[in-house]
């Protein structure tokens, strides 16, 4: 009797982490179809590794771009990562202006903060971590690095660091010369703690508030907080969750805390977020979040792509763009100005430069 239990009982758990991973499949977009549409034109622009983030400077046609090679730190050769400078008036080359940053610059997300008298790149860089693991080193293994961005050019300004409030940074929404909200996407900076956050969907992640002095984090925590940015008037945050397949919409308070206003369901992974001269939001997307991991690990192995629209006034959203991946794989940004759209990429070589008609 006892031995039937026992077998009983190691078959329901046996369902129960079968339906468990067919669900976390199913969440993730494995059984999804992928249809490929967009109606325009692209570009392949080459020579910027790993165009993860990228946002305008306000009234102008200037684009500043992340830029790290993935890769190599996969591989236990991490290389210096760079901020490119791409003109949209005159489709010339993307170039490096951060040629004299130090080798441990490795930005993520960017965010940028500007004002009549000055513009600032806030930069998230990982100087002590990689994909592939941490690195024995000394010094703050995350940083949010602030740039003053003048005559094309970037000024090295500060570094902000915290162990405990920037564990996991992801992204950063600059709202004053100084003052940023950032994601950490995992609550712990353990590697293996942050894959059983993502297996489990704990939603340990979280949002943080720098006053230009001081950390707050705020609750509640969600799965895998991404993408951050602000509205053009600041007044309202924008983040993405892509374990949530959802864009959660904010309005900024007086004491700079967070009032959730929407949640915007995509039914897809969102990965950063821009905002265009509507205030309409543009999100890079991954539709399989377990081929993306794939992708990560291996460049070869192809995840698709999409761009996902979210109308501001009515938070209605469409998609814009759906690759399989073979030309664009792996969309991490999508960033919107007068009927351009570039399509940066986790891994690959290169951005893409679009029309729509």
């Amino acid at each position: 009797m006892k031995k039937k239990i026992v077998i009983g009982s190691a078959a329901v758990l046996l369902l129960a982490i079968v339906g468990y991973v067919l669900h976390l499949v199913q969440m993730a977009g494995e059984f999804k179809d992928i249809t490929p549409h967009f109606d325009g034109q692209c570009k392949h622009v080459k020579g910027v590794i790993g165009a993860e983030d990228m946002e305008r400077v306000p009234n102008t046609s200037l684009i500043l771009i992340s830029s790290e090679d993935r890769l190599a730190g996969v591989q236990g050769n991490p290389k210096r990562g760079a901020i490119y400078l791409y003109d949209l008036e005159t489709d010339a080359p993307p170039i490096d202006i951060t040629p004299s940053v130090p080798e441990r610059f490795h930005p993520h997300g960017v965010g940028i903060f500007a004002t009549d008298d000055e513009t600032r790149l806030f930069v998230v860089s990982h100087p002590l971590s990689t994909l592939k693991g941490d690195l024995d080193a000394d010094g703050p293994k995350h940083t949010v690095e602030i740039f003053r961005f003048k005559d094309r050019k970037l000024e090295h300004i500060e570094t902000v660091s915290h162990p405990e409030f920037l564990n996991t940074p992801n992204d950063v929404a600059p709202v004053g010369p100084t003052q940023f909200y950032a994601t950490n996407d995992h609550g712990s900076g353990d590697r293996t703690m942050r894959q059983i956050e993502d297996y489990l969907r704990l939603g340990l992640s979280n949002i943080v508030y720098y006053d230009g002095k001081s950390f707050r984090r705020f609750d509640p925590r969600y799965e895998y907080a991404n993408g951050i940015v602000a509205s053009g008037d600041y007044s309202e945050i924008y983040m993405a969750a892509p374990s949530e397949q959802a864009a959660f919409i904010f309005k900024r308070q007086p004491d700079d805390s967070l009032d959730l206003m929407n949640k915007v369901d995509i039914g897809t992974g969102p990965d950063n977020i821009t905002v265009d001269e509507a205030g309409d939001l543009w999100i890079g997307a991954h539709p399989k979040l377990l081929t993306l991991v794939g992708h990560l690990k291996d460049p070869t192995k192809i995840a698709p792509s999409q761009v996902i629209r979210i109308n501001r006034s009515s938070r209605a959203f469409d998609e814009v763009m759906m690759h399989d991946g073979t030309e664009i794989p792996g969309s991490s940004v999508a960033l919107h100005h007068k009927g351009r759209l570039l399509v940066g990429t986790v891994m690959g070589d290169g951005f893409y430069d679009c029309r729509i008609r």
